[in-house]
């Protein structure tokens, strides 16, 4: 799972428009960076989940740090109105069975790292460290 950072910022700034052609432009970074069985889907107002079909931890990792490195290089309309500068994304990852054997599981799993990668810097990774059975 990703989320955008400072999206708010960014829609504030420059208007609903611009912001729908960030996430157009986005999606289309994440469909480049992926096989095609793998799958892109927008989640949320600015989050999106990328699943990658037979993928291990490892592989997992190499993929979102290409992607993340993608959007921070790529040269957005409008990223001078962001804090830093350039549109970054925070990701939470998790594998399965490793973070959870459901659907459930796995999305909350995600959720938590993501949270966690955006509460501790932003323009992160970050791995689901907990089992998906504690609540």
């Amino acid at each position: 799972m990703m989320d955008i950072d400072y999206f708010k910022t960014f829609n504030d700034t420059l208007g609903h428009l611009a912001g729908d052609r960030l996430l157009k432009e986005l999606a289309n970074i994440l469909t480049l960076a992926v096989r095609d069985e793998d799958m892109v889907a927008r989640y949320g107002g600015d989050e999106f989940v990328v699943i990658l079909k037979d993928t291990h931890v490892a592989r997992s990792h190499d993929v979102a740090e290409r992607i993340r490195v993608n959007i921070a290089n790529h040269p957005f309309e409008g990223r001078e109105c962001l804090p830093c500068g350039r549109v970054t994304v925070s990701m939470g990852v998790a594998v399965f069975p490793v973070h959870g054997q459901t659907v459930e599981e796995i999305i909350r799993s995600a959720d938590n790292a993501l949270y966690k990668a955006k509460k501790s810097s932003r323009n992160k990774i970050e791995f689901s460290q907990s089992s998906p059975l504690v609540s």
